[in-house]
């Protein structure tokens, strides 16, 4: 029958999400992380940055809110993701998001 899924599969699903959004991100944003950060893997930035991070995301309308809590380089990651859907409008870019439905992400951070 039409069940939903488990909460297990989920967060796994978030995780692997999160997890290509991260590499995507933290690939991009190389320069912006200092020279220690410089020829550090993908791979590597975000088991240091992202892994065993808490949030919560929940869908309001066209925006996607997400929540982060007790994250240890908070400054860093709000400097670049507060306000994320402006400043990428300002650099010509659709902060709309297709394969989320053209939702606009929300970053918060507790």
């Amino acid at each position: 029958m039409h069940q939903l899924p488990s909460l297990p599969l989920n967060a796994l699903q978030t995780m692997l999400s999160l997890r290509l959004l991260a590499f995507h991100v933290m690939d991009n944003c190389r320069p912006d992380l200092g020279p220690a950060s410089q020829k550090k893997t993908p791979a590597l930035i975000h088991r240091e940055f992202v892994d065993g991070v808490q949030g919560r995301g929940q869908g309001r309308g066209t925006i996607i809110e997400v929540n982060i809590y007790g994250f240890e380089h908070e400054a860093a990651a709000a400097a670049i993701l507060t306000n994320l859907d402006t400043k990428l409008e300002s650099a010509g870019v659709d902060p709309r998001i297709p394969w989320l439905g053209n939702r606009r992400l929300r970053f918060t951070f507790h």
